[in-house]
């Protein structure tokens, strides 16, 4: 049946699920859910006080429950996302019998967003598999920047200069990647980034699959510099 499950059910559901504590999962849900919260979030302006969030995420990345924390009242939410963005699981899907990684999430009064993950992360996450073939990281390198280069606005300009980590498949697909500064948060939209931005290329986001990578990828750091030049080097370096 599709039929959703009842607001007493999903509870249950919630205190027998198993807890996801994978640390690279758990990195490759944090991301995903900050896209999708940053996506979503228009109203900033009407956040006068932070308000947190513990959230409830399945394996692939749906939020199926939220409830506010440290005194946040019950009426702000809806200057959240969350409302919008939050799934009820169907009879169907309970039946087989999710998985949850616990988050705290805080839109900040500022308009920034805080995430962590609800009981800290256990142990260090890695990134999934990665392409280390040295010859092939030096070609992926230079075809990556003049992909972007190519995809970049003429006439764009970025008052700061902008950092990302970025994890790329072998045919150049843009399968994972992470703003390594504030302005990088900021201004995403307005590099290529968003638009290349396709996790399935590496079966991230199969049905009843985790977020991690099925492919290995190759990771760079991407930088747009303030005076419209792009950097591109192999984040764990390339002799």
């Amino acid at each position: 049946s599709e039929q959703e499950i009842d607001p007493d059910e999903l509870e249950e559901v919630l205190a027998s699920a198993t807890e996801i504590t994978d640390p690279t999962e758990v990195d490759f849900l944090l991301r995903n859910l900050r896209r999708n919260l940053d996506d979503a979030w228009e109203s900033r302006d009407e956040v006068t006080s932070d308000l947190e969030y513990r959230l409830s995420v399945t394996q692939d990345g749906s939020i199926i429950a939220f409830e506010p924390s440290a005194g946040t009242p019950e009426e702000a939410t809806q200057k959240t996302p969350l409302p919008e963005l939050t799934y009820t699981p169907t009879e169907d899907t309970i039946a087989n019998s999710e998985e949850i990684a616990l988050f705290r999430v805080v839109f900040t009064d500022n308009g920034v967003l805080q995430i962590s993950p609800w009981s800290g992360l256990n142990g260090e996450p890695d990134f999934g598999p990665e392409i280390t073939d040295k010859s092939k990281l030096r070609e992926l390198n230079f075809e990556l920047r003049e992909k972007i280069i190519e995809q970049l606005p003429k006439e764009v300009s970025f008052p700061r200069d902008l950092e990302y980590r970025v994890g790329i498949t072998e045919d150049l697909e843009i399968a994972d990647y992470e703003a390594q500064n504030q302005g990088a948060i900021d201004f995403v939209a307005q590099t290529p980034i968003p638009e290349m931005f396709k996790p399935e290329a590496a079966g991230i986001g199969e049905e009843g699959e985790n977020l991690i990578p099925k492919e290995p990828l190759g990771q760079f750091k991407v930088v747009f510099r303030a005076n419209g030049v792009v950097e591109v080097s192999a984040l764990r370096g390339v002799r």
